[in-house]
């Protein structure tokens, strides 16, 4: 088999991107400015819901070790949003404002659970978000067109890996506990 070339791997990132909810159609195109649109868009989103969520949680959860989880969120996603925008001054004509309707009905789901399965919830939508923005993340920082953001995703890979770690660990310990 041949070396695979930069242009296959970027169609193979935008089609796993593709996949990751996000509310910005327009950046699924081919490109290089679409990979790049699409890449900054995506995790925008995904840290807007970050913070969102985690301010839900972090006033409605009754367990501790989930309403710091939701703290940290809060802290390093609005800190990951703000990084972002500094990458270039193309990318903050990018930045969407608000959510996307995938992550205001996740949103929703969240504010309408009931008392005793909020937790379970929202750790199950952490698990599941880490892992997609961790893979683009990791995808992005090898075969992104764009050095800067390149850096950027590479740079933030082992704090998403870690937020992940941590909430598969919360996830096990509340599956024990409801046992």
């Amino acid at each position: 088999m041949g070396a695979v070339s930069r242009r296959q791997l970027t169609s193979a990132l935008l089609a796993f991107a593709a996949a990751i909810p996000v509310g910005h159609a327009a950046a699924r195109s081919n490109g290089v400015a679409s990979n790049n649109k699409h890449f900054v868009q995506t995790v925008a989103e995904a840290s807007l819901f970050e913070v969102e969520s985690g301010k839900l949680a972090a006033k409605r959860s009754g367990n501790l070790e989930v309403a710091g989880y939701a703290q940290q969120m809060i802290e390093d996603h609005a800190r990951l949003l703000a990084d972002l925008a500094k990458v270039n001054d193309s990318v903050r004509g990018w930045l969407p404002s608000t959510l996307g309707a995938t992550y205001n009905d996740r949103l929703k789901k969240l504010k309408e659970a009931p008392e005793g399965g909020f937790e379970g919830l929202y750790m199950g939508m952490q698990v599941d978000l880490h892992e997609r923005v961790l893979m683009l993340h990791r995808d992005f920082s090898r075969v992104g067109e764009n050095e800067r953001l390149r850096k950027f995703a590479a740079g933030n890979v082992a704090m998403l890996n870690r937020h992940l770690e941590h909430a598969r660990v919360i996830g096990l310990t509340l599956d024990r506990r409801a046992r």
